[in-house]
């Protein structure tokens, strides 16, 4: 016998479009009344203490990401709001700190080592270190497994990058993985930790 649902019960499960967006409101005027309070802080209507001050962004950042905005957006508005109104660091040096962080020669290794990945994806490199992984374990208990973790630390070795050594392995194994039986979560998660390898 089935047992009906109460109504108030179905609506505090599934909110109507109008609670819905009367809580966004709410969410975004305290939002909202954090930034007043950091700018009153900054024309020295209020005194904000360095240990309240860190509670206050940090509280502004989650208040911003609970109102639904993308994490990279919430954060750049936190570090912009820190930076203009509870701080007396001049944007000058924010701005030469940037670039001289970017000008690194040790930085530029990161586009390349991502492009070196992806030429030794598109040209079957990854494919070959499979299929010779494959044939050199692949035999054994769990051999596809296995083979995924060679393939991952030879193609680490050439690429150099975890990022690219998951994309190029776990693009091509991953699917036979999963043909052969294996779960998706196990074979997300062999391919995400060999990948590990590379760094």
């Amino acid at each position: 016998m089935a047992h009906a649902v109460p109504a108030d019960l179905d609506e505090a499960s599934h909110p109507s479009p109008d609670q819905d967006r009367v809580r966004r409101v709410r969410l975004h005027r305290r939002a909202l009344l954090l930034v007043a309070v950091c700018f009153a802080a900054k024309f020295g209507l209020i005194t904000i203490p360095p240990g309240p001050r860190a509670a206050l962004i940090f509280t502004l950042l989650a208040s911003l990401m609970v109102t639904g905005m993308p994490v990279s957006i919430g954060l750049g508005l936190t570090v912009l709001i820190f930076m203009f109104t509870l701080t007396d660091v001049p944007i000058d040096a924010v701005a030469l700190k940037l670039f001289t962080g970017i000008e690194r020669f040790e930085i530029m290794a990161i586009p390349f080592f991502i492009l070196a990945g992806t030429f030794l994806t598109h040209g079957g490199v990854a494919r070959r270190m499979i299929d010779f992984a494959t044939s050199v374990i692949g035999h054994w208990h769990g051999g596809l497994a296995l083979a995924g973790i060679l393939a991952c630390a030879m193609f680490a070795l050439v690429c150099g990058s975890s990022v690219a050594t998951v994309v190029a392995i776990g693009s091509i194994i991953l699917p036979e993985m999963v043909r052969h039986g294996y779960p998706m979560r196990f074979g997300a998660g062999l391919i995400t930790v060999a990948g590990s390898l590379a760094s």
